[in-house]
């Protein structure tokens, strides 16, 4: 399922975002939601495209794939299931 409407907005939230701003109540929501689904957010790759995955935990719990565009927004949400989430990756270091 395609979201729309999201005008170049990363839609839910991603780790990194979560512990700059600092609540740990929410840290600790989304660090257990990643382990529930066995999925992690930030960046990573699909498909060749550069991208980021969230978790939107209202009104079910969801995580998305957004492409980054050139410009630095991104495209509309990808809702992930658990067989395209497998097929995203990190860079290897």
């Amino acid at each position: 399922m395609t979201e729309t409407g999201d005008n170049g907005k990363i839609r839910g939230v991603i780790m990194p975002d979560v512990l700059a701003r600092g609540d740990r109540g929410e840290i600790a929501n989304l660090k257990k939601a990643e382990e529930k689904h066995g999925m992690t957010t930030g960046g990573r790759f699909l498909d060749g495209k550069e991208g980021v995955v969230s978790y939107l935990g209202y009104p079910r719990p969801r995580f998305f794939f957004q492409a980054r565009r050139p410009d630095g927004s991104y495209d509309d949400a990808v809702e992930l299931t658990r067989e395209i989430y497998d097929r995203t990756h990190t860079l290897k270091l």
